[in-house]
């Protein structure tokens, strides 16, 4: 609930503001909301706007059938307007049909509630509303918080509830869903009715009596100025409902329980897709209700209208929809099944099965009815798919006359007709209906969705399924390179081939993809399970090769793609070219040097400057082995050619490594961990340890140049 336009004047019936209509064109959630509707009972004889003045409440049709959606508000992106939709139940005295709610019997309404997919910027719900007002089928109230059954509030300087409770719907019961909290007291704005604790924190249902003022209770802000009365609702037992505005119906079923005068609901009891009950996660709760309160004197017959209202507000708006699934009373079938049958094989057609092009198809609708009450007026729908030629049709019903469908009749997009005879138990309760076709021709892998057949009256509806199956075209498979025709892989590295398949020029369906297949031949040999990549727009895909099945050098790698009947594609080849893995020097010094000494007569250790760098780069894989070592090449001399008394040392903790001229000294072995790995060589060496110069006593000072010569051997580890 939302905040709404101040509407002066007060009467016993209903205030109204005029709307306007858009039709689902205009609408992008509503016609989602639409093509997501639940098969629902067509609602022309069983509720009513008609009546009401101003009402934004209508009925329109599904996909499926006409007039089985109640439309109570629409999204208006632009604002600027609020509505109030109503929906009442006849009262036999203006319809043939029965519909209103007889207190003496039990009764179960099975619903789908929609509201909009805007979250927390909805507004402003939806109610169920019971009511013996004497407004009859033009009941309903104000918009905005009012939900078009509380009362409205037109003047914030009034402090009698009475007022307020005469605004609303008279001897009425309301279980309101409310998207919109209203919880924020503002100045000339008389909008706080959810200002109380659990219904101010988030979407709700809750319920009361408008019409009785004991549910309106005065609040005084004197923060406001000037100061202003503002009214809340007087809640029962609230519960919050999460996000109602998330974009998905929400199912509800209420029982009405004629022994103990109560309301049962529960609220999100099946699920939104499969549409199969849920064990736990409904909102449930049983309502005691107070017929006094609804004008009903104890111990006479009496009977109430029960319908849905909604409303939003001239800043916020949703799409609020009704499907009504099933009713207690109505007809009960003992038989609905459907058949669908390959005629050329006379199989049956199973949910996935796989059918060509030119297969002749038969479907049977199976009804048979034992209940006691004759089903006059009996109607039958089903959309007639494009993907089959239909060529014969035929409605049987048991001892009456054949219904023959026309040519014309299958080039529909839909074929209804109306029994011809009333469907009772006994020797008419069984209805056939048989359609047959030819799947025409086609270059795409086509999914059947499941083609519900309804038949349906005034008060029921019975879908009978079909399963789902493919159409199998011949599809025209072509592979196009993505990437370079030949691709440089490092010898750790795999290759990745990035391609595109397409059929006919364009990109396959789910379907499509899920029903080819990408076969790998490397260097002649097939590969049992490509690492393909699934193609996530314009049929685009990746390939994997791992580096470990490609051979170092030329690697010829060819695609070939088939459909499920086997047609093949064009072939795509890529060369990839596979470098030997390699040992080198990552660093390496040209020039260096050993840090300058006093000499003292005694042998001593020189630490190396601080520029040394060495490193090991090893891109041959895991596992692969190295050692590393150093020799004095040319011995360490002055410019007059002496030699320097000393040899290079390996420090590694307590052990010493000596080398004179030539000699070579292990300076590091390493296993590789990984495909490609860098080793530092140096950079555990500190001025105590790793290479350093050994001076002997008799050395004479001098500046000395020599030549160290490092050999990093592929070998095997020591």
């Amino acid at each position: 609930m939302k905040r709404f336009i101040l509407i002066l004047g007060i009467i016993g019936g209903c205030l109204w503001n005029g709307v306007v209509t858009v039709s689902a064109t205009d609408n992008g959630d509503l016609k989602q909301a639409i093509a997501a509707a639940p098969a629902g009972i067509p609602l022309d004889q069983l509720l009513t706007g008609s009546q009401v003045p101003k009402n934004s409440g209508r009925l329109i049709d599904s996909n499926t059938l006409e007039q089985t959606i109640g439309q109570l508000t629409h999204e208006n992106a632009v604002g600027g307007e609020q509505q109030v939709g109503a929906l009442w139940s006849f009262d036999g005295e203006s319809s043939e049909q029965k519909t209103k709610l007889d207190l003496k019997k039990d009764k179960a309404i099975s619903a789908w509630l929609y509201f909009g997919n805007r979250g927390s910027e909805a507004a402003d719900g939806l109610t169920f509303v019971l009511h013996n007002s004497p407004a009859k089928m033009a009941a309903g109230s104000g918009g905005g918080q009012s939900l078009g059954a509380w009362g409205t509030n037109p003047d914030p300087t009034v402090t009698d509830p009475l007022k307020l409770a005469m605004t609303g719907i008279q001897n009425s019961w309301a279980l309101e869903f409310d998207t919109h909290p209203n919880r924020l007291a503002r100045a000339a704005v008389p909008d706080f009715f959810d200002g109380a604790a659990v219904v101010s924190e988030g979407m709700h249902v809750d319920s009361g009596y408008p019409g009785d003022p004991a549910e309106y209770q005065v609040n005084t802000h004197p923060e406001v100025q000037p100061a202003l009365n503002f009214f809340n609702l007087a809640t029962t037992r609230p519960q919050l409902t999460g996000n109602l505005a998330d974009g998905r119906w929400h199912h509800l079923t209420l029982n009405w329980l004629s022994a103990s005068s109560q309301v049962r609901y529960a609220l999100n009891d099946r699920d939104p897709v499969t549409k199969q009950p849920l064990m736990t996660g409904a909102i449930m709760d049983t309502i005691v209700i107070d017929q006094k309160k609804l004008g009903i004197e104890a111990g006479k017959p009496a009977s109430l209208y029960w319908g849905f209202t909604g409303a939003t507000n001239p800043e916020r708006s949703e799409n609020g929809l009704v499907v009504i699934d099933k009713i207690s009373g109505g007809p009960e079938f003992n038989t609905k099944r459907s058949v669908l049958r390959n005629e050329e094989t006379n199989r049956t057609i199973l949910p996935g099965t796989v059918v060509n092009p030119g297969t002749r198809l038969k479907y049977v609708y199976d009804l048979t009815y034992s209940g006691d009450a004759v089903l006059d007026g009996m109607k039958f729908d089903v959309p007639l798919p494009p993907e089959i030629e239909w060529d014969s049709g035929k409605l049987i019903q048991q001892n009456a006359k054949d219904i023959t469908f026309s040519q014309q009749d299958l080039k529909e997009a839909r074929l209804k007709t109306q029994l011809d005879k009333p469907l009772k138990n006994g020797d008419s309760n069984r209805v056939l209906v048989v359609l047959r076709g030819r799947v025409k021709q086609t270059g795409r892998h086509v999914k059947m969705a499941n083609n519900p057949g309804s038949f349906y009256g005034p008060n029921y509806r019975q879908v009978i399924n079909t399963p789902e199956f493919f159409i199998n075209g011949k599809l025209d498979l072509k592979l196009e390179n993505l990437g370079a025709d030949t691709l440089k892989v490092k010898h750790h590295q795999p290759a990745v081939i990035k391609g595109r398949l397409t059929n006919g020029g364009e990109a396959l369906t789910i379907e499509e993809w899920q029903h080819s297949q990408v076969n790998v031949i490397l260097n002649g040999h097939e590969l049992p399970n490509p690492a393909i990549l699934a193609p996530k727009q314009d049929g685009e895909f990746q390939l994997t090769i791992p580096a470990d099945q490609l051979n170092v050098g030329r690697n010829l790698v060819i695609l070939r793609a088939k459909d499920n009947p086997g047609h093949p594609s064009n072939d795509l080849s890529v060369v990839v070219e596979k470098r030997a893995g390699q040992l080198t020097f990552s660093k390496v010094p040209k020039t260096t040097a050993f840090k300058s000494a006093k000499l003292t007569g005694q042998r001593q250790l020189v630490a190396r400057q601080d520029d040394w760098q060495i490193g090991v780069q090893d891109d041959r894989g895991a596992g692969s082995t190295w050692k590393l070592t150093v020799q004095m090449s040319q011995a360490f001399a002055n410019v007059a050619r002496e030699q320097l008394a000393g040899e290079l040392v390996y420090v590694n903790g307590k052990n010493q490594q000596r080398a004179t001229a030539n000699q070579s000294i292990l300076v590091m072995e390493n296993e590789s961990q990984h495909d490609s790995e860098q080793t530092s060589v140096t950079k555990g060496w500190t001025d105590d340890t790793g290479l350093m110069l050994a001076i002997h006593s008799g050395a004479k000072a001098g500046n000395y140049a020599g030549r160290l010569t490092w050999q990093l051997e592929n070998v095997p580890k020591s």
